[in-house]
């Protein structure tokens, strides 16, 4: 039921450190409701190799510890808890700590932020000022955005959810977090949870046990309903299949491919412009100015580091072409040159086209800035 779902498939098309971490964490959780002598041992040291491979997948690796806790009666079994994932939480953090508050080294990676005055790291951050990297998208378009991205990954399966919801203390924790870090902002946009589409895509993994349970309650695990069952495996692997295949999908919408490929075997570019993009990117090589930078989306960063490697700085502003504030962010940098590199014809005020190859083409900012 999960590894059929496209959403889950999302996950493994690029979040492969999110992927494993929760591979630990829902293992370790799984681990104490067993009657294994070294239970403890075990969740705890699947604990430290969540908190080592992602931050969310340790945090529901938490939460689901702590709906655990709270239903426990036993002291004797809460304390065995705590002190198993007493060098996980420790070791996360001491991560916290060096995110917030130790100086990061200087990047050739410069990401923008909707706020210029603000950290680029937050606990909480305000809707208004910056939904997950666009800059200034109003408040309703990201509310739009969400609500499209949960109708798309979990259609499928939500009367099957509504079917087999039933309160387990572990799930229902972690199926109460990943819901409330995914419309945080709904209800609090001045201070919410950051990145909600990703804890948005993670409820597959709550809501497909819940399918399950769904599923037994219509007796579709019943010997006698072998022919429902067919049709209803068929029914999602046909979805995988198109998905994965990129022979058909119903991901392919606004709102959605923001944050989830149309199919898994979508790229940031398409085919035929990949080379087109290495040679421009190494025409700017040749030709930038000492100290320039780049100024781009997502799609191009990969593509950039690859062929420029350190000469110059990439600027990198998500969800779309370049905006005024971004280049207003980006000369207060003072870079003796400031490109842009796009996949269609832009109008910029005082840039000019300076290369272009098979639709690809490189803008360089003109006169004294």
């Amino acid at each position: 039921m999960l590894i059929l779902q496209p959403i889950a498939l999302r996950i493994s098309w690029d979040l492969f450190r999110n992927e494993l971490g929760l591979a630990f964490g829902l293992v370790a959780l799984a681990s104490l409701k067993t009657n294994w002598r070294p239970k403890y041992l075990i969740a705890g040291s699947l604990g430290v190799l969540a908190v080592l491979a992602h931050p969310l997948a340790a945090v529901l690796m938490f939460v689901g510890t702590f709906g655990l806790l709270l239903s426990n009666k036993l002291n004797i079994e809460r304390v065995k808890m705590i002190v198993s994932f007493a060098p996980s939480a420790v070791l996360f953090l001491l991560a916290a700590y060096v995110l917030y508050f130790v100086p990061q080294a200087p990047s050739s990676i410069i990401t923008l932020s909707a706020d210029p005055n603000g950290s680029a790291h937050s606990v909480l951050y305000s809707a208004f000022l910056a939904q997950d990297g666009f800059l200034g998208p109003a408040h309703l378009d990201a509310i739009q955005h969400a609500a499209i991205l949960f109708l798309f990954s979990f259609a499928p399966l939500l009367a099957f959810v509504a079917k087999g919801f039933w309160f387990e203390p572990t799930l229902s924790a972690i199926t109460a977090w990943t819901g409330l870090a995914s419309f945080s902002f709904v209800i609090s946009p001045i201070l919410s949870i950051p990145i909600y589409w990703r804890w948005e895509i993670l409820l597959i993994f709550p809501f497909a046990i819940y399918s399950l349970k769904g599923l037994d309650k219509l007796g579709l695990f019943d010997p006698n309903r072998a022919f429902a069952r067919k049709i209803l495996i068929g029914f999602f692997l046909l979805l995988a299949l198109g998905y994965t295949t990129g022979a058909f999908s119903y991901m392919g919408s606004y709102g959605v491919n923001s944050f989830a490929p149309g199919t898994m075997v979508q790229g940031t570019l398409r085919v035929d412009q990949v080379d087109a993009a290495i040679s421009c990117l190494a025409w700017l090589k040749n030709n930038a100015p000492k100290n320039s930078i780049l100024l781009t989306d997502e799609r191009f960063i990969s593509y950039a580091r690859l062929t420029t490697g350190d000469s110059f700085r990439v600027a990198v502003q998500p969800g779309g072409p370049p905006s005024s504030e971004a280049i207003a962010q980006v000369l207060k940098l003072g870079p003796a040159g400031l490109f842009v590199i796009w996949d269609s014809n832009l109008q910029f005020e005082g840039f000019s086209m300076v290369h272009t190859e098979n639709g690809i083409s490189i803008y360089q900012l003109q006169g004294p800035f």
